[in-house]
């Protein structure tokens, strides 16, 4: 059950985050007069707008406790079976849904062998997040936009992918029937420093050739 929260919590919640009551409002679904509001408890905010406001602090990393505010503990997921990558895709897509963003996958093969895979990364993208991925060299066709993508040079790439969203960091193991999803805002960022660093320092895949009917 969660527990009650005050006005001078959220207030205080967002301080921690560095957040400006437009920013809160914006990731809750609020307008900024409504959050100034309840922060001054000026009004009682329904059961559904704290649990907006509660989810928009979780995806930052805080979390309510009785009587204050604090960094959530770090927290590690492991998904485990024939249907993880597909797991993980559905956190993506709950992850993100709301309030946008970004999917950045190092080190992809760009296949989708799985029944349900392409049906899924769409449903993300139709939620207006963006994609960009590193893959191999010497791959010229790709399923999405090329301007997606940037090539790794082969002697450096090796298919063990890894997939960053909002603040977490997912490791992709045994071909994606297991995977292990971190909840760290600093490891997330880290990662994404260098998935942005290689990016500029790749290229777009050239466009296939065209292969000519004899």
């Amino acid at each position: 059950m969660s527990i009650a929260i005050t006005g001078k919590q959220i207030a205080a919640a967002r301080s921690l985050a560095d957040w400006t009551a437009a920013e809160l409002a914006e990731r809750a679904g609020l307008s900024r007069d409504g959050v100034m509001k309840i922060e001054a408890d000026a009004v009682q905010p329904r059961e559904g707008t704290l649990a907006d406001i509660r989810a928009a602090f979780a995806d930052a990393g805080i979390e309510f406790i009785d009587r204050g505010v604090r960094w959530k503990d770090d927290t590690v997921r492991l998904l485990d079976g024939e249907d993880a990558y597909l797991d993980m895709l559905e956190d993506v897509y709950k992850t993100l849904h709301k309030k946008g963003g970004e999917v950045l996958w190092l080190c992809s093969n760009d296949q989708m062998p799985l029944k349900g895979e392409y049906e899924a990364e769409l449903r993300i993208r139709e939620a207006g997040i963006r994609f960009r991925s590193l893959i191999e060299e010497s791959k010229t066709e790709t399923v999405w936009p090329r301007s997606e993508y940037r090539q790794i040079p082969s002697r450096y790439f090796h298919h063990n992918l890894q997939v960053i969203y909002a603040n977490k960091l997912a490791q992709v193991l045994e071909g994606g029937k297991r995977i292990l999803i971190v909840d760290n805002r600093e490891l997330a960022a880290a990662a994404r420093n260098l998935f942005d660093l290689i990016w500029s320092l790749t290229k777009m895949p050239p466009k296939p050739e065209k292969r000519h009917a004899k």
